[in-house]
């Protein structure tokens, strides 16, 4: 048991280094998520507990201690060396060289922590924060949703002049049930292609049309 009542046998939600590290690879280069993990231990950000501890001095190993939270600083004094680092993230096993004017202690000594892990929320916190969703614009209501691509300006805008032309010969071709607002804005893309033809100006010429179901090209 921790001085402050932690247990690791309570902490089922902390993480093992592995784990830890793997989750913020998915964010970071693993070279980066390393060194993200071991400066926030050093700098108090990132708490960290040991399932038992280890103390070496005089030539005497002490026997294995009980759960135990690690000293933000104990982090600076960790040993860089390969076997050591792999040994921190593979296996959770920890050795730091602690000597006598960083530590305080009359003489120089080892201290080795075993089944470490790390607070789940503060190695959490390193991740970046998730974008923001687009709001999607909603449309008048009755109105079918429309592909913003649709609106676009595919060229130059059809003039009014040639549109009133298009809406007669429209008008002999579409009547009854087929005289909506969406085959009316198919027919006038289909006679200028190249061209834009603005939403508004065909539901101006064609007032009081029923909206009807989106064409068929428009649905995917």
């Amino acid at each position: 048991m921790a001085s402050d009542g932690t247990s690791a046998e309570d902490l089922p939600a902390w993480l093992t280094p592995r784990e830890a590290l793997a989750l913020l690879s998915a964010a970071f280069d693993v070279a980066v998520a390393a060194d993200a993990i071991l400066q926030s231990l050093r700098g108090g950000l990132l708490r960290s507990i040991a399932a038992s501890s280890s103390w070496e001095f005089d030539g005497k190993t002490q026997k294995p201690t009980s759960e135990v939270l690690i000293p933000a600083d104990r982090w600076g004094a960790l040993s860089h060396t390969k076997a050591d680092i792999d040994l921190l993230w593979d296996a959770g096993v920890v050795r730091f060289w602690l000597h006598p004017k960083a530590s305080g202690y009359p003489k120089p000594r080892v201290v080795r922590y075993f089944g470490i892990k790390f607070e789940r929320v503060g190695v959490e916190a390193l991740l970046p924060p998730p974008r923001a969703k687009t709001a999607i614009p909603t449309k008048p209501p009755g109105e079918a949703q429309q592909d913003e691509e649709a609106d676009a300006p595919r060229g130059p805008p059809v003039s009014k002049a040639a549109l009133a032309a298009w809406y007669k010969a429209y008008q002999t071709t579409y009547r009854g049930s087929e005289d909506t607002l969406a085959n009316a804005y198919k027919s006038a893309r289909g006679m200028f292609p190249g061209k834009f033809v603005s939403r508004d100006s065909v539901r101006e010429l064609c007032k009081g049309r029923k909206i009807g179901r989106k064409p068929r090209d428009e649905d995917e």
